[in-house]
């Protein structure tokens, strides 16, 4: 038995994907990252792939009724891409959000912790920590 979920993955995309973000690889981890003299941040390198760009939606879980401590310490983000992103990204990945309606949202730097796998995937959802704020 198939269950065809495009009506689902559709609505999904058009009603609740109302920001954007863009996915880069950070396949060496702090080991290639530059530190910003004036902030003393790590920044991320420049040559990081690019592995998604596009719509998104991004919620903070911190708050949401009945999450447990270590439910949170998986991740304190869910930022959620269409189904088919190109690749599908992984752990430590950079998730920078572009747009959004909550502008305190938009700049933000977030690391990917988890990749939420299921069966019926209706979208894609990552779980990630804040890193930085990209534009400050």
């Amino acid at each position: 038995m198939s269950i065809d979920l495009t009506p689902a993955r559709e609505a999904v995309e058009s009603l609740l994907m109302l920001d954007t973000c863009t996915i880069r690889e950070d396949a060496d981890g702090n080991t290639d990252d530059v530190l910003d003299p004036v902030t003393l941040q790590l920044t991320d390198a420049a040559d990081a792939a690019v592995v998604y760009t596009g719509i998104c939606s991004v919620r903070n879980r911190e708050g949401e009724a009945g999450i447990t401590a270590d439910e949170l310490a998986m991740g304190e983000y869910v930022v959620s891409i269409p189904h088919n992103a190109t690749r599908v990204p992984r752990e430590s990945d950079r998730v920078t959000i572009d747009t959004s309606r909550d502008p305190s949202l938009v700049g933000r730097l977030l690391a990917v912790r988890t990749v939420v796998s299921k069966t019926l995937l209706v979208s894609r959802k990552l779980l990630c920590d804040s890193v930085e704020d990209a534009s400050r």
